[in-house]
């Protein structure tokens, strides 16, 4: 019955509105197409939301691993292998320190760089 009422207001005009007139006919037309609505309560929209959180920081904690892994591994190949936990104490010790001597390392490479455009190449 309700797919005789669509097909009646299909044949005609297609539109929002229609479609809300069609549905909102149903239950006078077919009262045992009827389900029951049942909605989440409260707690169940706080803990998508959490679940939604956690996703979101688990990624932005990867994200920021994999920099650091990125960075350190440019800096020196092969330091993050020296550790068999790459964010445990003893790395995170060794990279605090590290990034405290970041600045003599760029005035270093900066220098370098300077020297080495100065520097007349070698020709072949």
């Amino acid at each position: 019955m309700s797919y005789d009422l669509r097909k009646f207001y299909n044949k005609h005009n297609h539109s929002d509105s229609l479609d809300a007139k069609a549905l909102a006919q149903i239950p006078v037309v077919n009262q045992e197409a009827l389900e029951e609505l049942s909605l989440p309560g409260k707690d169940t929209f706080a803990l998508d939301r959490r679940n939604r959180k956690h996703k979101k920081l688990t990624q932005q904690i990867a994200s920021i691993k994999t920099q650091i892994r990125d960075f350190y591994t440019w800096l020196q190949p092969g330091l993050v292998k020296v550790f068999s936990d790459p964010y445990g104490t003893r790395a995170r010790a060794l990279y605090s320190l590290l990034n405290c001597l970041r600045p003599f390392f760029l005035l270093f490479l900066f220098a370098f760089l300077k020297r080495s455009a100065t520097t007349p190449s070698a020709r072949w």
